[in-house]
């Protein structure tokens, strides 16, 4: 009863715990010519270059995807990627994976996902979505590539900040506190009972 109390009264303090489940229906190749209206989706075809080896808080790594032909939306040569673990519905990306995808293109981060169309423009699924997105948008514009910054270190992931630490630091102070308090108590009624 003690640790169920302490338990809710740890997470009153720390907050609820952000869990995800990505629940969307399987797209078809014609689904990538439906993002007209919403301008923070952008349509392209790209290579993931470089991926990090850190993630941040949510799970997320970061990779940076050279882009070679935009259907819609306006991007860099080079921008970066976000993918994840799928919970949430992103991607998990690889360094030299081909993409035709729609994505959200937000604060300078690209962000595929798993209800987007996606495929490797090499494959018959690939080669149906640049048709469809050809189809809906027309000729996609070719960029020129970036410099190389192959040698590059991409930025760390984020870490947790010193307002999100103190909360569960304090948590596991006093989970630690209560457990102390209550072997105490305990090994006090084994000596009396003795």
């Amino acid at each position: 009863m003690l640790i169920a109390v302490l338990g809710l009264w740890v997470n009153a303090i720390t907050g609820p715990t952000v869990t995800f489940a990505c629940t969307c229906a399987p797209t078809t190749p014609d689904a990538i010519g439906k993002f007209g209206d919403d301008p923070a989706i952008v349509v392209f075809v790209g290579t993931i270059t470089r991926v990090g080896p850190d993630r941040d808080t949510s799970g997320h790594t970061t990779g940076t995807l050279e882009i070679q032909k935009v259907f819609k939306g306006d991007l860099p040569a080079e921008v970066t990627v976000i993918g994840g673990q799928g919970g949430d519905c992103t991607i998990s990306i690889g360094a030299g994976r081909d993409v035709i995808t729609a994505a959200r293109y937000e604060d300078g981060a690209v962000t595929p996902g798993a209800c987007m169309p996606l495929a490797d423009p090499s494959t018959a699924e690939g080669k149906r979505l640049l048709a469809e997105a050809t189809r809906a948008y027309g000729p996609a514009r070719v960029l020129t590539p970036a410099p190389s910054t192959a040698n590059e270190p991409l930025a760390p992931a984020a870490t947790p900040s010193s307002d999100q630490a103190a909360p569960i630091l304090v948590g596991v102070v006093i989970v630690v506190l209560v457990a102390a308090f209550w072997a105490l108590m305990r090994m006090a009624q084994w000596r009396s009972a003795s």
